[in-house]
């Protein structure tokens, strides 16, 4: 059966991940039926991929309900579904074209068909069919040719799909290209060093000068011949025509096009990218006073627009707002004014909003606002004088509601920061070409043709009409400067191996035992195999590696949502999206709530920040909040008294109140051999250093507090549950007081936009199956402001999947230099040892 729409089910960020990481070239699901329904589940973890459109799936349902001896394989190339997830923006969006392959005893092959047939469906030759079986088609028309009968059934040979490898060749080919381009760079390009001015009280290092000079040569339009785009041409007569250095187009008025605007500031992290715009911001104060004035004094295209002179700052969480308003107040004189739009008591007048010198936001509320049709956003109704993308690559797909509502921005000049413009393939950098205006690339269809298409279609070893078509867009339009020209101190790392206790080794193999023998039993049982796969299997071992025998033994009674939130969190990424289980709005993982401790405990859902303040769920009384997507799932069976076992509602909270009790969780006596080397490792030179733990589970912190009070170790603790004030106030405590030599944070709430140069010892619990989240949570220290040497030690059990972890760290971090992704393993003292 060819391309049978299958509509998609679930996460659609899990989902990609999970196909992201698949080495066969298809996917081959298994298929299953609900009331008539079919659904396409995954083969090794049965969890749900998508369901097949009803008119198909009644005629399918009927047959499988009829026969046990047919076999139905759905198969589509991975790469194909991962173009479609990356383009839709919800999984109703996301209509998939699956090949069903049908497979049986050829003594039924004729029934089979007619069923299918009075169902309007027709077989056709397939493409890609199990090896070793003879291909009889019951529709097959019945033709002679020179009176001689073609036969019906015919041999097949199995196609052999190099799909994984050609997309694995093509990630290194790219890699490598990327490479050549950073490398030619031309390093003698002259930058002028502009001082910072009277505004900006922080003296500016040299490369944060030459910043501040890159983006005012870009914004006044007066760039050196060398890095335009448009290069002049003399024609006889004195006349002249400008040429197109990549598209080849000619402009033959003799008016030289206008290359006024932004650009992409792609310096690694930790270089002090906000100080240089802030610079920026107040260097042009004055000259956005004047452009704002001639503006509104200009006869207006639209009259609901409202000019201002105002930088309009977008960043991926409340938290980094924070992050930015303290930099303004550190480093910036008094008079700055400074306008927060966040949260539910954000401005809601538009003078107050445009009398700003700078206001900051978050993706996710202004997406929120713009994908309300009833009422114009506010930020959409400015025409503001720049407009800032912090850790811009969030946009990059340009499918989603993020890029749109940033695009949708009226502004004179636009700026990207970002230290990673590319993540894993050129279109990457192509999308911020496009929102910084870089014709004629704001069409996808030109990068394409002009930049993807010839890599795509050059010599494996050598793209070099794309690479030199990339190397000139970049020079015109980007910088980028390493760590290696601000002399950060050395990076230092080491790998503790332990061993387990035998009583935790015993523990171990009996979880495991236990949990693998479920996975091979209740194969093809949909509603388990979709609650309890492989992603929870080694989820429990990987606690049991931290917890030891403090964990309690393992229950089918007893299930962690919080555990699996900050574990889906970490292994997605910092950069990556999660959808609000509320409005089913994609949202930057670090936004999201689905890492706090406090909120929900018994589902889940993930909700974006807008979501939690809009919900008002807690009864007269109460201290906390229920889950308001719950409450709305539950409230019509308790009014009508129907209530049903938690079973059928995969995500609603449990009838168990005992999955996330800190009671019911741990046992009061236990032995941990990760807890004793950790505490062992931070006693030692404790007083003359300060030292940051992270962990991505909230539940390993919690141990861990044990062990620090125990050992009588004065420490500050953060995570997702800590308010963002409150964890500012820690913060400062942890940087100011001698008296607090550690802090302990989650990954998912201290891995990113913090800014901790006090301490240089990184403890890292648990290794992550995505290693950017740990290069993150050490960049905290490795920035602007560190004196020190910085020293990172990681743990790991041996002989458990720990050391699984390990080795596909190691291939992953080889892959994850795409372009400019960072790896903070490279450079002089980085390397890891035992």
């Amino acid at each position: 059966l060819h391309n049978v729409d299958v509509k998609l089910l679930g996460d659609m960020q899990m989902i990609y991940a999970k196909l992201d990481k698949r080495e066969a070239g298809f996917e081959r699901f298994k298929l299953e039926t609900r009331e008539n329904h079919i659904i396409l589940c995954f083969n090794d973890t049965g969890e749900d991929f998508g369901q097949v459109r009803s008119n198909v799936g009644m005629t399918l349902s009927s047959l499988v309900d009829k026969s046990s001896n047919v076999d139905f394989e759905p198969i589509v190339s991975i790469s194909y579904l991962m173009d479609i997830i990356g383009r839709a923006n919800r999984p109703a969006e996301a209509i998939v074209k699956v090949d069903i392959n049908v497979y049986g005893p050829q003594s039924i092959g004729v029934p089979v068909g007619n069923e299918l047939s009075s169902g309007k469906l027709w077989l056709q030759k397939p493409t890609h069919e199990r090896d070793g079986i003879v291909y009889d088609n019951p529709h097959f028309l019945k033709l002679k040719t020179n009176g001689t009968q073609l036969p019906r059934k015919q041999p097949m040979k199995q196609v052999i799909s190099e799909g994984a490898s050609n997309r694995r060749k093509r990630e290194e080919r790219l890699r490598k290209m990327v490479e050549d381009v950073y490398k030619s760079i031309d390093r003698t390009r002259h930058l002028e060093a502009v001082d910072g001015g009277d505004r900006v009280v922080r003296k500016l290092l040299k490369h944060q000068e030459e910043a501040l000079g890159f983006m005012l040569e870009r914004e006044s339009g007066h760039i050196n011949d060398r890095y335009r785009l448009w290069e002049t041409i003399e024609l006889e007569g004195g006349n002249k025509e400008y040429r197109h250095r990549i598209t080849r187009a000619k402009i033959r008025t003799g008016i030289r096009p206008n290359e006024r605007g932004g650009g992409i500031l792609a310096d690694e992290m930790g270089m002090g990218k906000s100080l240089s715009i802030l610079a920026l911001i107040m260097k042009t104060l004055d000259d956005g006073k004047e452009w704002a004035r001639q503006q509104e004094n200009s006869p207006k295209v639209e009259e609901a627009i409202r000019r201002s002179r105002s930088t309009l700052v977008i960043v991926p969480s409340a938290l980094l707002i924070y992050n930015w308003i303290n930099e303004i107040k550190e480093h910036l004189k008094d008079g700055v004014k400074v306008i927060k739009y966040h949260s539910s008591d954000r401005p809601k007048s538009l003078d107050e909003i445009a009398d700003s010198d700078i206001v900051v936001t978050t993706y996710s509320t202004l997406t929120a606002e713009f994908q309300i049709k009833s009422s114009p956003s506010l930020l959409h109704c400015i025409d503001w004088y720049r407009i800032v993308l912090d850790e811009a690559h969030i946009i990059r797909r340009r499918a989603t509601a993020f890029y749109r509502a940033c695009d949708d921005i009226h502004a004179n000049s636009r700026w990207c920061l970002t230290g990673t413009p590319i993540q894993n393939k050129l279109a990457d950098i192509g999308t911020l070409f496009a929102f910084i205006r870089a014709e004629p690339f704001t069409k996808a269809a030109t990068f394409r043709k002009y930049i993807e298409v010839p890599f795509d279609q050059s010599s494996e070893e050598n793209p070099t009409l794309a690479k030199d078509r990339l190397l000139i867009l970049i020079e015109s339009l980007c910088l980028r400067r390493t760590r290696d020209i601000i002399q950060l101190p050395q990076l230092r790392q080491r790998v503790r191996k332990l061993s387990f206790s035998e009583a935790e080794s015993k523990q171990y193999n009996n979880t495991k035992e236990i949990l693998l023998r479920m996975i091979r039993h209740r194969v093809g049982e949909a509603e388990q195999s979709s609650k309890f796969g492989i992603f929870q299997v080694n989820l429990q071992m990987r606690l049991l590696c931290n917890h030891g025998t403090f964990q309690q033994p393992f229950s089918w009674h007893r299930r962690s949502y919080r555990d699996e939130r900050e574990a889906i969190a970490s292994a997605l990424g910092q950069s990556s999206e999660i959808t609000c289980a509320g409005c089913q709005m994609p949202m930057p993982i670090i936004g999201s709530s689905g890492l706090g401790d406090g909120f929900y405990k018994q589902c889940a859902h993930v909700l974006c920040s807008e979501c939690i303040e809009q919900s008002n769920t807690s009864s007269d009384g109460e201290q906390t909040q229920h889950c308001p997507v719950c409450i709305r799932w539950l409230r019509p069976m308790v009014d009508s008294d129907q209530m049903t076992d938690d079973d059928d509602m995969a995500n609603c909270p449990s009838n168990n109140k005992l999955g996330d009790d800190d009671a019911y969780y741990f046992n009061d006596e236990g032995h941990s051999t990760k807890m004793n080397a950790l505490i062992e490792d931070v006693q030692r030179d404790m007083w003359t250093t300060k030292s940051i733990i992270f962990s991505c589970w909230t539940r390993t912190l919690q141990l861990l507090s044990r062990y620090l009070d125990a050992a009588k170790i004065p420490y500050v603790h953060i995570d997702g549950s800590c308010p963002l004030k409150q964890r500012q106030i820690k913060l400062d405590t942890f940087a100011k007081d001698d008296e607090t030599p550690v802090l302990i944070m989650t990954t998912g709430t201290g891995g990113f936009g913090l800014n901790i140069t006090c301490a240089n010892r990184i403890f890292i619990v648990e290794l992550q199956w995505n290693p950017a989240v740990e290069s993150q949570a050490i960049a905290r220290a490795i920035r602007l402001g560190q004196k020190n040497k910085v020293y990172v030690t990681r743990y790991i059990i041996k002989d458990t999947v720990e050391e699984e972890m390990q080795s596909q760290q190691l291939s992953k971090k080889q892959l994850a230099n795409l372009g400019f992704d960072e790896d903070l393993d490279a450079g002089d003292g980085g390397g890891w040892f035992e």
